[in-house]
């Protein structure tokens, strides 16, 4: 078997595929989605809020 050939690996495509995230920041609030993983957090818009979303990426 040729070690360059993928078939019969366990990777997924999406493992390859980069990720975005968006952040929509409002006065209170930071609501971040990750694509295409689908991930979702709302953090406090607060210096708190801003070390946890720093820890969570």
């Amino acid at each position: 078997m040729d070690p360059d050939d993928k078939h019969g690996t366990a990777e997924k495509m999406s493992d390859n595929l980069p990720q975005t995230i968006g952040i929509d920041i409002s006065k209170a609030s930071l609501d971040c989605h990750v694509h295409p993983i689908g991930a979702e957090r709302q953090l406090a818009n607060t210096a708190k809020g801003h070390k946890a979303l720093i820890g969570w990426l």
